[in-house]
């Protein structure tokens, strides 16, 4: 996991509960510091334990930065029956970090589903009742034989975003999943519960692709589906 985005879980855990309001403010800070400092930096300083000295990096959210760093996994992860990994950040970094990005977040054995894989926004007017024309937005770029043979070999399942705008995997990198023998989940992404009728426009995209509904990790029985989660391979 990328440190922003583990700092980013501690927030969203933060708000949650309710926590005081400076507390949540110092990792949101401490968000935009791993922003500006930028990963080859980060790394050069955790790397001679000097996180700390940076302008707004104490030692909570340095240990958060620094377990990141060292690929140990958030507290409250290992415990989650269903974990999604998606790219929230830094969608236009290097071609070759994304992909160990993913690749190292796909290997994970707590990590289920790799969502929206390219992180792409597609323009259009089409679009359910009450929500708004949406601009586009290019989706990241990666290698994605690497990335969807990871997924097979850690039995990692590759998302069908079901939200209208995203429409991610594009055709031909889920056709590519397919062929790599990835398994596939049908998620609504759902942000409101109305969002949750969205799961048709998903199963639409995998009737088209003649995707076999065994191979849909969604349409299993709950135990076989939690036992399917704690089975993946660690090496």
């Amino acid at each position: 996991m990328h440190p922003r985005e583990a700092l980013e879980r501690v927030v969203y855990l933060l708000d949650r509960s309710l926590a005081d309001g400076n507390k949540v403010r110092a990792y949101v800070r401490a968000m935009e510091i791993v922003d500006e400092v930028g990963d080859r930096e980060l790394a050069r300083l955790h790397e001679r334990g000097e996180l700390t000295e940076l302008a707004g990096i104490g030692k909570s959210t340095g240990a958060v930065i620094a377990d990141a760093l060292d690929g140990k996994v958030p507290k409250r992860i290992a415990e989650l029956d269903i974990v999604v990994a998606s790219v929230h950040s830094k969608l236009s970094m290097d071609s070759k970090d994304m992909t160990k990005r993913m690749v190292m977040a796909v290997a994970s054995p707590h990590v289920d589903i790799l969502g929206h894989c390219t992180g792409q926004k597609v323009p259009g007017k089409m679009r359910p009742i009450g929500q708004s024309d949406f601009a586009g937005r290019a989706g990241s770029q990666f290698d994605a034989d690497m990335v969807f043979a990871a997924c097979e070999r850690f039995d990692t399942a590759i998302e069908i975003n079901c939200r209208p705008e995203r429409q991610d995997p594009p055709d031909e990198l889920l056709d590519l999943a397919l062929e790599w023998g990835c398994r596939i989940a049908i998620d609504t992404d759902a942000h409101a519960p109305g969002q949750l009728e969205w799961q048709a426009f998903g199963c639409d995209r995998a009737a088209r692709h003649d995707i076999a509904t065994d191979r849909i990790v969604n349409t299993l029985p709950a135990d076989d589906l939690l036992h399917w989660a704690a089975a993946h391979p660690t090496a």
